[in-house]
């Protein structure tokens, strides 16, 4: 699993697209470091133009679904086998501290992809982003309960086949949701596969937002304030149905 030596660390998609952010956090008391969302192949445009803050609303526009590719941020942790030993100590920040690679696959051979490349890389904790709101997706796949069950089962046969001493452990990143009669037969899924992850992340971005002047286009993906209590909400459902859930938000 997943072993914390603080209490807070940065979600997938705030600065941590390029190594020189991931080295800041990870130089920082961060208790994680998380990559940016990545696909097998880099995405450079940027999806929600340049307004990122509304200082009147207090909400922020993510940045979209713009990566570097998944073998980028696999690499990331094989620079510090040519760093010297006081280099890398420094940025561990006295104690071990994980890095969570997140990733974004678009269907259920996408993630057989992405899996085997953490598999060839020795990954140890990755994050898999089935919420993402970026791409139009009608229904994102931490509410769709046949999609969700198939990515489970992928999830399970790639962890079983590796050893333990090179273990996967793997979050998902739930999408937002207050109908608690979509939640319910999620619930029922996660709980009968639970083998196939180790924790939620609770939640993902509102999509489909709309907030005057922010977004250069239609309608945005926001978090800030206008996040808080539905994060909360699914934070808390999880929770007691004894979920271990990372609160995001």
């Amino acid at each position: 699993g997943l072993i914390l030596g603080a209490v807070c660390y940065g979600a997938a998609g705030i600065c941590d697209r390029q190594y020189e952010q991931l080295d800041a956090l990870m130089s920082s008391d961060a208790a994680a470091v998380v990559s940016k969302s990545a696909t097998m192949e880099p995405v450079h445009r940027d999806m929600h133009g340049r307004v990122r803050w509304s200082d009147t609303d207090h909400v922020y526009n993510c940045v979209g679904l713009g990566n570097e590719g998944l073998e980028y941020y696999c690499r990331y942790q094989s620079r510090f086998d040519d760093m010297s030993l006081s280099r890398v100590n420094d940025m561990l920040s006295a104690q071990d501290k994980p890095y969570i690679i997140s990733i974004y696959p678009c269907d259920e051979y996408t993630l057989r992809e992405q899996l085997l490349m953490l598999e060839k890389y020795a990954i140890a904790h990755c994050e898999i982003n089935i919420s993402c709101g970026n791409v139009g997706r009608e229904i994102p796949v931490g509410a769709n309960a046949e999609t969700l069950e198939t990515y489970l089962r992928i999830c399970a046969r790639f962890r079983a086949r590796r050893e333990a001493d090179n273990s996967l452990s793997i979050g998902l990143k739930m999408p937002p949701e207050l109908w608690r009669g979509r939640l319910d037969p999620i619930a029922k899924i996660l709980a009968t596969n639970r083998d196939s992850f180790d924790y939620l992340v609770c939640t993902n971005s509102i999509p489909g937002t709309y907030i005057p002047g922010m977004a250069e286009t239609s309608c945005s993906v926001s978090g800030g304030d206008i996040m808080r209590a539905v994060s909360l909400s699914n934070v808390r459902y999880w929770t007691e149905r004894g979920f271990r859930v990372v609160g995001c938000g």
